[in-house]
């Protein structure tokens, strides 16, 4: 920690940090938006609820040189959160609707520690399920169900997002009327020994849980086999290549998707 801070206080990086931060068209994983990023801890309770922009105003500082400040200052102590994108109701129907968006893939399980993007499609349900509630319809419940299962399997060409005699019984039975925006809230939850990750969860709106016919959830906890029994397996994807492969008899790379 000592040359963290090291860095963090060097002029140089500072100069850095502020170039990259004031350029908002390079590439980045969040908006780049100190007026955006409010403080939810801290052991300066008269920091709670503002941003790192409002702090740096009572500071008369640049809001760069505040964050870093308090980073050094008190480390793990300060914890902060903001909204990397999709602020906007008004753009969801839209977004939801636009054909080259896959709504039910996520990349949830890349960020274990501090971004709670878990339960993406009990979100996307919640936001349309309100668009019904206002009586401005974002989509039909039929499509965005649709969206989220099988538009998913049918792009990566796995047999899989269907409800049929013959298919893979991986089931998931949610409560409507417990779909509420509880599930936009983030909790912290026990991961790793001494590491905890942020997740959004409402552990009630999900009664049950199927995976490939066996029961992993029931009534917002795990069943007693789930993580000492086999329950999923990798998916093989059907694509061009491998039909043409084996049609001319050629051997084929075994590939599979998660």
């Amino acid at each position: 920690m000592e040359k963290r801070n090291t860095t963090l206080n060097d002029p140089e990086y500072r100069k850095l940090f502020k170039k990259n931060y004031r350029a908002k068209l390079t590439p980045k994983v969040w908006q780049k938006d100190f007026g955006d990023a409010y403080v939810m801890e801290s052991p300066d309770k008269s920091m709670i609820g503002k941003s790192f922009v409002d702090i740096a105003n009572e500071r008369q500082q640049d809001p760069v040189d505040t964050f870093l400040d308090i980073v050094v200052e008190m480390d793990k102590e300060i914890l902060w959160e903001t909204t990397l994108g999709n602020t906007d109701p008004a753009k969801y129907k839209n977004l939801y609707n636009d054909e080259n968006g896959i709504l039910g893939f996520a990349d949830s399980g890349a960020h274990i520690n501090n971004m709670a993007f878990y339960n993406n499609p009990l979100r996307v349900l919640r936001y349309v399920m309100a668009s019904h509630e206002k009586g401005e319809p974002i989509m039909s419940y039929e499509k965005i169900i649709w969206r989220l299962t099988k538009e998913n399997a049918d792009f990566f060409n796995l047999d899989a997002g269907y409800l049929a005699i013959g298919k893979r019984a991986d089931i998931t039975i949610l409560d409507p009327e417990k779909l509420d925006d509880s599930v936009h809230e983030y909790h912290t939850d026990a991961f790793l020994a001494g590491c905890d990750r942020l997740v959004n969860r409402n552990d009630e709106v999900v009664e049950y849980v199927m995976i490939n016919g066996k029961l992993a959830w029931e009534m917002g906890a795990f069943t007693p086999a789930f993580g000492k029994e086999r329950f999923g397996e990798f998916l093989k994807g059907k694509h061009e290549y491998r039909e043409k492969k084996e049609e001319q008899g050629q051997p084929q790379e075994e590939k599979v998707l998660a």
